[in-house]
């Protein structure tokens, strides 16, 4: 996916300074760098107009608005929005007069980003809108393309087993696999029946070599979830996560600030806490997150209520950093969290997999962990979002220790997970059963 950056000649430097600061996987189409000596001028710039292209930043002063290649390059940007029913164009005011010359009313009425000056306190305030925005665009053409999976494949008997495998198999790991007898059986509940293993097997097979079954390891004799997809996990224990969301998201109060985790739960809970923004039951709310989904979704939120860019209902920053396609989340290093997370935070909702040897909450591995730490260690209030069979789910790598104080808020525990629970609070930590 690409980003293209629209100026006049006029704005060279600060086109060439915006790309400078915005994050490289964001891949900023320039015509300096991009157009080749001895290209055809026209033909680059209307060929980077293409499906991948998710954003348009385009710098609006008197030289732009008048320019016939800066007007045929929005022209190419409006199609575009047409073709995905969303949004692409991110307007960067440089000079306000000149929004008001500009030959597009739909570009004039849009929320805009102000470049006032070109200091570096300005520079760092335009890149971080500049950011949250081309990350909602990626998320608004995410959920286009899942959209239109989800329309093609409703009918569909391998998009059915696919969604069913991924759903008994889902706490399940490599410790602790599901036998394929059990996998048939468990199966056979939901009316998808086989032959033979055998025969199940082979279409499962199957469907892993087509990518439907990406992140789940399947042999004869076992199967269980080793990758764990973002998308996926949305899709499972819908209920559950709601309630989740729900009963976390009746723990945040007015003029709070909130840190929120990526991962699917955390996001039913930004479901939740959208609502209530809509309804205008929370308001000036400062609002940090490294989950691209979420921050999309509060966006959108804003956009409906028809509020400016310096709304005081709520106020969202999306920490930086290289990106992870499977959690559609940024990975912050130590140096961005200490200049845009909060020393201190009322509320962080942190996602978690696990239970770390009895004695804490914990992750599989070291990724991300520095960012759920810090979250947890800066929060006045550290909830973790957990769904219930990941009780009985060991983990290697701790985030907080039971001992600290935490909250778990997770769904209705079996006769087993509750005893786990009751260890849990017996060490000082609060359990909310929802």
């Amino acid at each position: 996916m690409k980003t293209f950056l629209s100026h006049s000649s006029r704005q060279k430097l600060l086109a060439r300074e915006l790309v400078r600061r915005l994050p490289k996987a964001f891949n900023i189409w320039l015509d300096e760098k991009d157009i080749s000596v001895g290209e055809n001028i026209q033909n680059s710039i209307d060929d980077a107009f293409t499906t991948d292209l998710v954003s348009f930043i385009l710098l609006i002063e008197q030289n732009s608005v008048r320019s016939d290649w800066v007007k045929r390059e929005i022209s190419n940007c409006l199609a575009l929005e047409k073709a995905f029913d969303h949004s692409i164009l991110i307007p960067v005011v440089v000079e306000k007069n000149a929004l008001d010359n500009i030959q597009y009313p739909e570009i004039r009425d849009r929320n805009y980003i102000t470049c006032h000056d070109f200091s570096d306190e300005t520079l760092d305030a335009v890149t971080q809108q500049i950011t949250t925005a081309i990350i909602a665009a990626g998320s608004k053409r995410i959920a286009y393309y899942n959209n239109q999976a989800a329309s093609s494949n409703s009918d569909d008997p391998d998009a059915k087993l696919s969604a069913a495998v991924r759903s008994v198999t889902f706490s399940h790991r490599e410790d602790n696999p599901l036998l394929v007898d059990d996998l048939a059986a468990k199966l056979a509940s939901q009316s998808i029946v086989f032959p033979s293993t055998e025969e199940m097997m082979q279409s499962i097979y199957r469907l892993q070599r087509l990518g439907m079954l990406n992140g789940i390891f399947a042999d004869e004799d076992e199967i269980f979830l080793s990758l764990e997809n973002v998308r996926d996990k949305m899709k499972l224990n819908l209920s559950e996560k709601k309630a989740i969301g729900k009963q976390s998201a009746k723990e945040i109060q007015r003029n709070s600030s909130i840190v929120i985790d990526t991962g699917s739960t955390a996001f039913a809970f930004c479901e939740q806490l959208s609502k209530r923004i809509k309804v205008g039951s929370l308001r000036n709310l400062d609002i940090y997150t490294t989950s691209i989904p979420a921050a999309n979704l509060l966006i959108d939120t804003l956009n409906d209520l028809n509020l400016q860019d310096d709304t005081q209902v709520c106020r969202i920053t999306v920490i930086g950093g290289p990106c992870r396609p499977r959690s559609q989340g940024t990975v912050p290093d130590g140096e961005r969290l200490d200049r845009y997370l909060p020393e201190s935070i009322d509320v962080a909702i942190i996602g978690a997999n696990g239970i770390v040897n009895g004695a804490g909450i914990g992750m599989a591995t070291e990724r991300m962990i520095e960012f759920k730490r810090e979250a947890a260690k800066r929060a006045k209030r550290p909830i973790f979002l957990m769904e219930h069979q990941k009780f009985n789910l060991k983990q290697t790598v701790t985030i907080s220790s039971f001992d600290e104080g935490i909250e778990i808020v997770t769904g209705r525990p079996s006769d087993t997970e509750r005893q786990i629970i009751k260890g849990i609070i017996s060490q000082g930590a609060k359990v909310h059963e929802c």
